[in-house]
């Protein structure tokens, strides 16, 4: 099943949705057994991503994405998104669920780094609370950079764990893009009216 959010941006990018064959550009772990799409932490498993369904939360459809921190007085990282071949000036808009089980734990924070050089682009600081919780941020694009990769931060302890899902990461500008998320990486069009389109999704 395709969520209504994921129609709505396809048509926003000017793309024709075909129902559940094309996720693009929501993630929500629901076409293929991909968690995410590389782990930066000490350790073979700095953190353990699974893709998992009830009787674990889920905030739509049939599947989110656990993660566990794995890396004792670290914080690992896992990367969500790339969005590469943009040009200075384009905005990257990012929304995502998150669920933490109590207050206390499975802090996170969403972070983006700008390509090529994989420098800090900032993000919003997790909203604390337990249960889903939606978070929303966006960047622009920079100087010489041309894209950006999305991340979540385990800020928390070992053994702290959230869970994620219906993940939203698009452009708004002109020309085309290059997306990959999990189960998915495509060039894409992006309208001229993206921007104002977008926003009303986030209100």
């Amino acid at each position: 099943m395709i969520s209504t959010r994921t129609l709505l941006l396809s048509i926003i990018v000017g793309i024709a949705a075909s129902a559940a064959a094309n996720p693009l550009p929501d993630c929500g772990w629901e076409y293929c057994d991909d968690t995410v799409l590389a782990l930066d932490g000490p350790g073979i498993e700095p953190i353990i991503a699974s893709r998992v369904t009830a009787p674990d939360p889920v905030n739509n459809g049939d599947y989110s994405l656990r993660l566990v921190h794995n890396a004792p007085g670290e914080t690992p990282r896992a990367h969500l998104a790339y969005v590469e071949d943009l040009t200075a000036g384009t905005l990257v808009v990012f929304e995502i669920a998150r669920y933490a089980s109590d207050p206390g734990g499975g802090s996170c924070r969403f972070r983006g780094r700008y390509l090529p050089d994989n420098i800090d682009a900032g993000g919003p600081e997790d909203p604390g609370g337990s249960g889903w919780q939606w978070i929303a941020y966006q960047w622009t694009i920079t100087g010489g950079h041309t894209g950006m990769i999305i991340e979540v931060e385990m800020t928390g302890e070992a053994g702290d764990t959230v869970w994620l899902d219906d993940m939203v990461a698009v452009p708004a500008g002109e020309g085309t893009y290059t997306l990959t998320i999990p189960c998915f990486y495509s060039v894409v069009p992006v309208a001229t009216s993206t921007l104002s389109a977008v926003k009303d999704l986030f209100r």
